[in-house]
């Protein structure tokens, strides 16, 4: 029998594993959002347009299709299931990364996302992941200090 730390390991892995195959299609959606019109001139007048499309896609792009998702699936897990801890969020964070960067490019036949070979603004899904987890983090620890009115999915009776 595993442990209650094994299993909540365990749960915050696979969570983040599903949470990358739904974010696939988030992300789909919120990529077809054109930037307005104008959007990207100031950036080119200054010469920073990888700035520019950088905060496009870490606000638009990867804000709303993945920062969303994960938020509301991390905060529905440390309500429901599991205690918010780092070590959880770590987990997540790993096996979004692993299936967002090796598993789901092998599924659909696409190359694979090596971090040497992308542009600075290439980083936004990295960027957005951690603040979107870290936020859910943050908030269930003020929402919810204690945590004697979860159900016990992962935990032990008390």
């Amino acid at each position: 029998m595993l442990s209650t730390k094994c299993r909540q390991a365990l749960f915050g892995f696979v969570l983040g594993v599903l949470t990358a195959f739904l974010a696939v299609f988030t992300i789909a959606i919120t990529a077809a959002i054109a930037a307005p019109m104008g959007f990207f001139d100031w950036f080119k007048s200054r010469g920073i347009l990888t700035a520019g499309l950088f905060l496009w896609d870490l606000a638009v792009v990867f804000g709303l299709g993945l920062g969303t998702v994960v938020l509301l699936s991390l905060l529905a897990s440390f309500r429901l299931a599991a205690r918010p801890l780092v070590g959880f969020t770590i987990l997540f964070v790993a096996g979004f990364l692993l299936t967002s960067h090796v598993i789901v490019p092998i599924i659909y036949g696409t190359p694979l996302s090596f971090f040497y070979l992308r542009p600075v603004n290439g980083f936004a899904l990295e960027v957005s992941l951690i603040l979107a987890a870290v936020s859910a983090l943050l908030l269930a620890r003020r929402l919810w200090p204690n945590n004697s009115f979860k159900p016990n999915l992962l935990r032990k009776s008390a």
